[in-house]
């Protein structure tokens, strides 16, 4: 294949996939409100987890929030924080404010210059617009 013939192979089949995704989202929902599918998700609609019936295997997602204000109110009253506590700090940092603020005070710039690296993904089709 040609160059041309590749890039509108893609293009055919992105679209073909995209039409597939909808079809099988809207087969979904239509599944998920049948009687039987409510009946087969009622034992676990207040618990979360899967169950499965006959070839269907239905999922509720669980994902526990916890409350960080209170989470600090209970280990500051602790000694020690339980073995199951970690706490998690992590830098943020804004690349526009960054170069304005290098090239700014170039002499203050350059450990944090030495604190970055760069990765580089693997090359990808981005988009194919239609002609």
């Amino acid at each position: 294949m040609e160059y041309d013939e590749i890039v509108s192979a893609i293009s055919v089949a992105k679209n073909q996939k995209a039409e597939i995704d909808v079809n099988i989202k809207k087969l979904q929902r239509e599944l998920l409100d049948t009687k039987e599918a409510k009946e087969n998700i009622l034992p676990i609609r207040n618990s979360g987890g899967e169950r499965t019936v006959g070839r269907v295997t239905f999922e509720i997602k669980r994902e526990y929030v916890w409350d960080e204000e209170r989470i600090k109110e209970i280990l500051a009253a602790a000694i020690e924080p339980p073995p199951f506590v970690t706490m998690k700090l992590e830098y943020k940092i804004d690349m526009r404010k960054f170069k304005d603020w290098a090239m700014e005070h170039p002499e203050q710039a350059g450990p944090w210059h030495s604190a970055m690296a760069i990765k580089y993904g693997d090359p990808r089709v981005k988009s194919i617009k239609e002609e």
